[in-house]
Parts: C-alpha cells; sequence; structure tokens
C-alpha cells in the first residue's frame, strides 16, 4: 500500500510542477486581452459620443433666441455706455 500512496504523491508533485497548459495559458491571455480590447473600444464610442452630444447642445445653446437677444442687449448697452464715457471725456477737455 505505501508504493501506491508514493506513487499517488509523485503524481500530484509533477502535474504541479509542470505548471499550467501552455495551450490553455495563450487561450486565457488571449481572453484577456479581447476583453480589455472590447472594453477599449466602448469607451471610445462612448466618449465620442458624449464629445458629440456637447458640442450639439453647446451649439444649440449659441444658436438659441434667448442667446442671441441676450448678446445682442449686452452689445447695445456696452455700446450706450461707451458712448457717455466719450461724451464725460470730451465734456472734461
Amino acid at each position: 500500500m505505501k508504493p501506491i500512496l508514493s506513487l499517488a504523491v509523485l503524481v500530484v508533485a509533477l502535474s504541479v510542477l509542470s505548471g499550467p497548459d501552455p495551450v490553455v495559458a495563450d487561450q486565457t491571455e488571449s481572453d484577456v486581452l479581447s476583453g480589455f480590447e472590447r472594453f477599449q473600444a466602448k469607451v471610445k464610442d462612448l466618449a465620442d459620443t458624449l464629445g458629440e452630444k456637447t458640442k450639439a447642445a453647446f451649439s444649440e445653446l449659441h444658436d438659441s433666441d434667448f442667446s442671441v437677444k441676450t448678446r445682442k442687449w449686452f452689445a447695445d448697452n456696452f455700446r450706450k455706455l461707451k458712448e457717455k464715457v466719450e461724451a464725460l471725456k470730451q465734456g472734461q477737455d
């Protein structure tokens, strides 16, 4: 009975020392790499989509009626203020 036990221990030790099967290791590495590539592609698509949506939202906001009227109002009031300052400046000279 002792030789059978010794033989079993020897087989287990040799299987542990031989390490993983190279084919299985390559396949696992390939699966991990393809998983990272899929993740990278998904993140890139998400970033592109988010960038396009953000750009469209800013463009829509810039061209909105409220935005155009506000810019015009500020430009008109700034022009009026500038004219008043110039008139006051000429009055002092």
